[in-house]
């Protein structure tokens, strides 16, 4: 028997609750990207690189959102599939997001965005773990939507 990442609940109430976590702190991270955006633009001193920097986090905030949302909805529906759509994007994003911080740090800025940007690549790499292990009781289980083996295993 495989050991669950997270020990202490069920591991589809744990993909719960780190898909609710993570559109938390998502959403929280678009307010604030919106609110450094506005300011900056507001103020006299704009430049291009600090502009590109949050509307590029913007982004990948949106879409961890999205991402999120989908994630709780594919636990809800016990969707294989979806979950592992869910961990090849956000394995994507992660790659992405170390890329930025390789760019970001080579061009001298290194500042609080890259321990925050390391936080959230760790939370993630936890997440992945733990839809993972979801995932595959999914698969024993043979209660994936549209899995054929269930389909011929009934």
């Amino acid at each position: 028997m495989n050991r669950s990442p997270c020990p202490c609940m069920p591991l589809d109430q744990a993909v719960r609750v780190l898909a609710i976590i993570d559109g938390v702190l998502d959403g929280v991270g678009i307010l604030i990207f919106l609110t450094e955006l506005i300011v900056m633009i507001a103020g006299s001193n704009v430049r291009a690189l600090d502009v590109g920097r949050l509307v590029a986090g913007l982004i990948f905030e949106i879409l961890f959102v999205w991402l999120a949302t989908t994630l709780y909805e594919a636990t809800n529906t016990r969707n294989q599939r979806a979950c592992r759509r869910w961990l090849y994007m956000t394995g994507a994003l992660v790659v992405l997001l170390i890329l930025g911080i390789i760019v970001y740090s080579s061009l001298g800025e290194f500042a609080l965005d890259f321990i925050i940007i390391l936080i959230i690549i760790a939370f993630k790499i936890y997440e992945s773990l733990v839809v993972n292990a979801f995932s595959q009781e999914v698969m024993r289980d043979g209660q994936a939507p549209g899995n054929s083996e269930s389909a011929v295993a009934s």
